[in-house]
């Protein structure tokens, strides 16, 4: 996936949607734990590398690119709340929140998103 995704961004660096998959590919690779690591590097060969920092990076990429996609906010929000960064969280949410629905999967991500915000600002408050 990862080099189907560098050939798209090579034809196209301005790809709004490989920019955010591939976020999301780093933000993946970056949950296999050490001992996966070493299995996987031990009996398949060498594991696939990637980062949170890289895929805030991407999204972040992604989301300038385009900034009316609702998947990569909610993606680069999910990244944050797994690293307990709930404020960025809650702030990339609320920007999502507005955006125009764009394709079916939008629907699912806004009410996900919408669930999201409800939990964090009783969190933040409390």
């Amino acid at each position: 996936m990862k080099h189907e995704l560098d050939k798209a961004l090579a034809l196209n660096p301005n790809d709004d949607v490989a920019w955010s998959m591939l976020g999301s590919y780093n933000f993946q690779v970056s949950n296999i734990g050490w001992f996966s690591r070493f299995m996987g590097g031990t009996f398949v060969g060498k594991m696939p590398e990637g980062s949170r920092e890289k895929a805030e990076q991407d999204f972040k990429k992604a989301i300038s690119l385009n900034p009316r996609v609702i998947r990569h906010y909610h993606e680069l929000a999910l990244l944050y709340l797994e690293e307990n960064r709930d404020k960025e969280a809650l702030d990339i949410l609320l920007a999502a929140e507005n955006k125009p629905v764009l394709m079916k999967s939008d629907i699912r991500r806004l009410d996900e998103i919408r669930e999201l915000i409800r939990k964090l600002k009783k969190k933040l408050d409390d």
